[in-house]
């Protein structure tokens, strides 16, 4: 079966500034794992700092002849709140903070969605989560994890709204190895990620994916 796979999104895909000199990228790593598959083909649409608005641009900048669409997007949007994690008010001020931004990003995630999926045509699309990050004080680890789950309820969403499979990025990116620094992949993470990418668009995908 001929595939021709394109990663749209940000340094999520994009991490080969990142990965060291005898490292390997996402896209490099998928094109090891699927070498053996005939009529796969990889393109890096994906730009490292990309955010929700980037999507539409990379989308019309894309191959006619993709089939396969896999996009993560929404890491740099949500780093724009990082502020969350060291915000001193009452809990009421914060939760109605924190809502307000959910629904700014929710409004823009979904509106980007319309688009992608106005697009794409015949084309599948697999969305992915924004990954937790490795920071090493623990108190600014356990409020980076719990932020971000504002976030994420929105993608996760999402995929039930447009009916597209979910790659939940958190339980891919597992361990420190996963990371080059605090928010970014390691060529580790970036072999775990092409991992489970082709699992999924063969059909194997087990206990990282949303289906719906």
């Amino acid at each position: 079966m001929k595939k021709h796979i394109t990663l749209l999104g940000d340094s999520s895909f994009d991490n080969d500034r990142y990965v060291g000199a005898v490292g390997k990228s996402v896209e490099q790593w998928l094109k090891e794992l699927t070498r053996s598959e005939s009529g796969w083909h990889i393109t890096l649409d994906a730009q490292d700092g990309a955010t929700i608005a980037s999507i539409p641009k990379q989308l019309r900048d894309s191959s006619s002849k993709t089939t396969d669409y896999v996009m993560s997007v929404g890491g740099n949007d949500a780093l724009r709140s990082s502020d969350l994690m060291t915000m001193r008010v009452e809990a009421n001020d914060f939760l109605q903070i924190a809502s307000a931004r959910a629904k700014d990003f929710e409004y823009r995630y979904y509106e980007m969605m319309n688009y992608v999926k106005t697009y794409m045509g015949a084309s599948t699309l697999t969305i992915c989560t924004i990954y937790n990050p490795n920071f090493e004080r623990g108190l600014e680890q356990n409020a980076g994890v719990e932020a971000l789950k504002l976030f994420n309820d929105v993608i996760i969403r999402a995929g039930t709204q447009f009916s597209v499979p979910v790659l939940d990025l958190r339980l891919i990116f597992s361990t420190e190895l996963h990371y080059a620094n605090a928010i970014e992949p390691s060529s580790e993470g970036g072999l775990s990620l092409a991992s489970a990418i082709v699992a999924l668009l063969k059909g194997e995908a087990r206990g990282t994916t949303i289906n719906y």
